[in-house]
């Protein structure tokens, strides 16, 4: 059974529709789109069409657009994902911001553009509808560059080019060769060694780079030092010039004197070869003495310390009128009554002592914690003999 809408009910449905195309045509025109362009001008773009890939690190991110020829280049338009950032660098940097990547001879290229990590997040994101110029974009060389190139080397080093010559068959280049090829025929291993003591040398080198540079830093700051003492360097280098002028104008002098000192060392030498047993005899002689000095070190110095007091009072002692050497004796103390006290006190031959005299003697001794000896008197019970030679008193015997 069929089942007819009513008329209300289409005309809705059919409104519907048309209000939901009408939205969703304002959403696509007033939203942002989900991909931003950017164009890149080549100096040649072989190998690329609208449809290309559009890669970063590798992978795929967007598709060209559009190839257009303009002058001396080629016009790119680009289209990638807008959440991708691509760095914005000034129109002036020297980098490669778009290259074209051949993967091989016969496949299809495709552009790889640059990440924004390269400028470290130090440049603004690019914007919209950017373009990157010739001098920051990079072409792959072609095969027919390659060939022509060739070519022109082959032009080059030809019998029309370097080798070319009016004086022999085979040309300068040819004769080079040949040469060559005679200079190393036979010499295979040792090219080989020196190529291999070359490595061993550049290893060498490698291996001690630290140091390398350790010098060359300690130099430049040996001349950094020398810079900074320029006005010293400078009145250095004056003197030294003034010295080597006067030994310039004595050079003469300088070379007799040099002249003479040869003569001399060389009778030196003949002496000391003449003598050399007696130079080695007296030098053992002179070690005894220098040995014993050393042992009489101390006594040495007090004759050093003693003897001009000495010389000072012999010269004293001398009585230049009668030629002799004068002394002082202290007659005086002879009257002292201890010395007294002591002779009489002494076993010399006169009689004993008594009375007032003892006494005093014995307050003398007292005081005095024992007299004094008299040189050349023994004391008294020693059984030695008393003053040699006194005189003898008159009516006085000993006892």
């Amino acid at each position: 059974m069929n089942m007819v809408l009513p008329k209300t009910v289409s005309r809705g449905v059919l409104a519907g529709i048309l209000a939901a195309v009408v939205i969703g045509a304002a959403v696509f025109v007033l939203l942002p789109s989900p991909s931003k362009t950017v164009t890149a001008r080549f100096e040649r773009a072989v190998g690329l069409y609208a449809g290309s890939a559009v890669r970063l690190h590798g992978v795929k991110i967007g598709a060209i657009t559009k190839v257009k020829p303009d002058g001396d280049g080629v016009i790119v338009t680009m289209k990638y994902d807008a959440k991708i950032k691509l760095p914005s660098y000034a129109s002036d940097a020297k980098v490669v911001r778009a290259a074209i990547i051949p993967p091989s001879l016969v496949s299809d290229r495709y552009v790889q553009l640059i990440d924004y990590s390269s400028c470290a997040g130090k440049c603004a994101v690019l914007a919209n509808g950017a373009s990157i110029g010739m001098n920051q974009t990079a072409s792959p060389v072609e095969l027919d560059d390659i060939y022509a190139a060739l070519d022109k080397l082959n032009v080059a080093l030809g019998p029309k080019g370097a080798n070319s010559s009016s004086l022999s068959a085979n040309g300068p280049l040819s004769d080079l060769v040949e040469v060559g090829a005679a200079n190393l025929s036979g010499n295979g291993k040792a090219l080989g060694d020196t190529i291999s003591n070359l490595s061993k040398a550049v290893q060498t080198l490698a291996n001690g780079r630290q140091d390398l540079f350790g010098t060359v830093k300690n130099l430049q700051v040996f001349t950094d030092a020398l810079v900074a003492n320029d006005a010293q360097v400078r009145k250095f280098n004056s003197q030294l010039d003034s010295v080597t002028s006067e030994l310039a104008d004595e050079r003469q002098s300088i070379g007799a004197a040099l002249q003479n000192l040869s003569h001399a060392l060389a009778d030196i030498a003949g002496f000391i070869k003449t003598n050399g047993d007696s130079i080695h005899t007296d030098l053992s002689g002179l070690k005894n003495v220098t040995s014993v000095l050393a042992k009489q070190k101390a006594a040495i110095n007090e004759i050093f310390a003693v003897a001009p007091v000495a010389v000072s009072n012999l010269a004293h002692t001398y009585n230049p009128s009668s030629g002799t050497l004068d002394t002082r004796d202290n007659i005086g103390g002879l009257l002292d009554p201890s010395v007294i006290c002591s002779v009489l006190s002494s076993k010399v031959g006169l009689p004993a002592i008594g009375g007032t005299v003892a006494q005093t003697c014995d307050a003398i001794s007292k005081q005095l914690g024992g007299l004094p000896p008299i040189p050349g008197v023994s004391p008294p019970g020693t059984g030695g003999g008393g003053l040699p030679g006194l005189p003898t008193i008159p009516g006085v015997s000993g006892g």
